[in-house]
């Protein structure tokens, strides 16, 4: 049943439109293989990722997705992202989905099978247009992450 409801959300979450009204992030798959990002969900210095497979981005090979986090809680500007999570860095995780179904969420989680994780401040993701990308690019080299790039 997970494998199904983990499908499902790849599926529909590769449906979203371009129009950007709330505070949130283009994710930017410049790989060969389709990624979801997961963000948000550990209280940084903390990124341990949490025992429920949370909700996620699907993003298509050589594609963009837009994370629409503002929608959620009615932010308008991506500062008051940071200002309600209360911290001066959020956690970007970029997995592969293929992983995922493989393994298992426990297995993943556990076993921290991602294939990035970027741990960015304010003015890193405003340097980047609020765009994050995966596999980083050059302009991301001196930015947080694991694996270091």
């Amino acid at each position: 049943m997970k494998h199904l409801l983990l499908i499902f959300n790849l599926l529909c979450l590769n449906c979203i439109g371009e129009s950007y009204p709330n505070a949130g992030f283009v994710i930017t798959n410049s790989s060969d293989q389709e990624i979801v990002e997961i963000s948000y969900i550990s209280q940084y210095p903390d990124t341990s990722l949490v025992n429920v497979l949370p909700e996620f981005l699907a993003v298509k090979p050589q594609g963009h997705n837009y994370d629409d986090y503002g929608l959620l809680y009615g932010l308008e500007k991506e500062i008051d992202i940071y200002k309600y999570k209360n911290t001066d860095t959020l956690s970007f995780f970029i997995l592969s989905p293929d992983t995922i179904l493989k393994y298992g969420w426990e297995d993943v989680r556990k076993n921290y099978r991602i294939l990035k994780r970027y741990d960015l401040s304010y003015s890193d993701v405003e340097s980047l247009d609020f765009k994050i990308y995966y596999p980083p690019t050059q302009a991301m080299k001196h930015m947080k992450m694991y694996p270091l790039y």
